[in-house]
């Protein structure tokens, strides 16, 4: 049957055979992932009653999952299986023999089971494995969209109300525009910054870039000032490291983003006579110095009209990495743009 997100839980009993978690937020179906399996109550270090698979041996061996299954575990009621979660482009053919596995599964009408399958960001609406669990009365497939700008809002808001803090209104901009799309990324995030802030009941902007930095990776941060530097080689050695080392160039986009932001008040600020210190003065946070006179001078070169343009760049290089079902893609749409903003 088709489920939605918010009534996972309430789908959940009776227990189904088969419960399809996919979409485009991987973080969002791990945990979803892992409220399917505390809902079987099964003992996840009972090794006759849980086991995993990867799909790659699914589909070199769709027997074992069958058999894991329709084999009875001793000494419990129920048991769980689980997919091991996918991560970026899955062959189709290995997504075909998943399908036709679950398939003769289900016409086992064989009961006792739950198999958790999730698949972020490799399935279509279209697909046969979709149309399959979304149609079955044993099933459910439950599709996650990644969050929109008002999901995180309101995701924060719930987080903060949580953790009786409160957050300035630049310190909320800057929060809402590094966590990125993952809600389980989000999460994590939020988790850190409320125990950076400590006994702080306010959450200022400084706390937000101190404790979103913690968990970038270095790369990132040389992306972003290769890009203001308009070194399209050094930009293109740094983004293909991010994704040798797995990093989300989400992540790196965001800081660049941020990056030439700060170039463009810089531009701003100078163009209307400012001096140079107070110019610097006026980002938040104020640069330290040994970083000032490369800013100055990024500033200085870099394209008035194309940081003009930042807002709307954003928002459709989000947008488009966003609408597309591979992972593949997205980091293409997220390389295409850094290494034009490197020109």
């Amino acid at each position: 049957m088709l489920a939605y997100p918010n009534k996972l839980s309430a789908s959940l009993s009776p227990l189904p055979a088969v419960v399809l978690l996919w979409g485009e937020d991987a973080g969002a179906i791990r945990q979803a992932a892992a409220v399917v399996a505390e809902a079987t109550r099964v003992p996840l270090d009972d090794p006759f009653a849980t086991c995993s698979f990867s799909l790659t041996d699914v589909a070199s061996d769709p027997a074992t999952l069958l058999d894991a299954c329709l084999t009875m575990s001793f000494g419990a009621s129920h048991k769980l299986v689980r997919l091991l979660p996918t991560g970026g482009d899955v062959p189709g053919a290995s997504l075909t023999t998943l399908k036709d596995t679950v398939k003769a599964l289900l016409e086992s009408n064989t009961e006792g089971y739950t198999l958790v399958l999730p698949v972020p960001k490799s399935l279509e609406k279209r697909h046969g494995l979709v149309s399959l669990l979304e149609k079955h009365p044993r099933t459910l497939a439950v599709r996650f969209f990644a969050d929109t700008a008002r999901d995180l809002a309101g995701y924060l808001d719930t987080a903060l109300q949580a953790s009786g803090k409160t957050l300035t209104p630049s310190a909320r901009q800057a929060l809402l525009g590094g966590l990125g799309a993952d809600r389980e990324i989000a999460a994590r995030e939020m988790e850190k910054l409320v125990l950076y802030a400590g006994d702080d009941a306010e959450i200022t902007e400084d706390m937000v870039y101190a404790s979103l930095a913690g968990a970038t990776a270095g790369g990132a941060f040389r992306l972003a000032d290769a890009v203001g530097s308009r070194d399209v080689a050094l930009a293109d050695t740094l983004i293909e490291q991010l994704l040798e080392e797995g990093e989300d160039l989400n992540q790196a986009f965001i800081l660049t983003m941020r990056h030439l932001a700060k170039l463009h008040t810089l531009q701003t600020a100078l163009a209307s006579g400012v001096s140079p210190n107070d110019a610097l003065y006026q980002l938040k946070p104020p640069p330290p110095k040994p970083a000032q006179a490369a800013l100055l001078q990024q500033a200085g070169r870099y394209p008035a009209g194309r940081l003009a343009q930042l807002p709307k760049l954003t928002l459709d290089t989000l947008l488009q990495a966003r609408s597309g079902t591979l992972s593949s893609a997205s980091q293409l749409t997220f390389r295409r743009t850094l290494l034009s903003l490197a020109t």
